[in-house]
């Protein structure tokens, strides 16, 4: 007899996926529909640096550093760091290959400030969320590493799925 979930389980729907031929300092998602609850984004893949290295992430195109902020933790054999940072829509990434996953809660609403939550995998225990304090739908992301110079690796994968509520 088949399980019945109530309400339904929510469903992850491929809305795009961009590999990297060669290296590139960002990677931009564009014309983002508003038919889903959440996004989630996974990027597989490392970056040409030593060492973590922040990344940024911006929405529609909204470069005022005033309107983000971030909370950070991370945990390595016996060691741990936290942070708290304004003016910044930085999460860190490793130089080893490694999973980000990224995801952002009601992306779509208008009534509300925009919540994102980044889990990373690359030899460490590491979390972020990230706040942007505006109420527009999230129509374009883009992710790369402004202050640094950094690019991320050719060979890396970056998929952003809508999950239906």
């Amino acid at each position: 007899m088949p399980t019945v979930y109530s309400p339904p389980v929510s469903t992850y729907v491929a809305l795009q996926t961009v590999t990297l031929g060669a290296n590139a300092a960002s990677v931009t998602f564009s014309s983002i529909p508003a038919t889903y609850r959440d996004l989630v984004i996974v990027i597989n893949g490392k970056l040409d640096s030593l060492g973590g290295v922040a990344m940024e992430i911006t929405f529609n195109g909204d470069t005022t550093l005033s309107n983000y902020s971030t909370v950070q933790m991370s945990g390595f054999g016996g060691a741990s760091t936290s942070s708290t940072t304004s003016n910044t829509p930085e999460f860190i990434m490793h130089n080893s290959q490694g999973s980000n996953i990224l995801q952002i809660m009601d992306y779509s609403a208008t009534d509300k400030h925009k919540t994102l939550l980044v889990r990373d995998n690359a030899g460490r225990v590491r979390a972020a969320a990230i706040r942007w304090a505006n109420t527009s739908a999230i129509t374009s992301i883009k992710i790369g590493d402004q202050p640094h110079a950094i690019d991320l690796f050719a060979g890396t994968v970056i998929s952003i799925y809508g999950i239906e509520a």
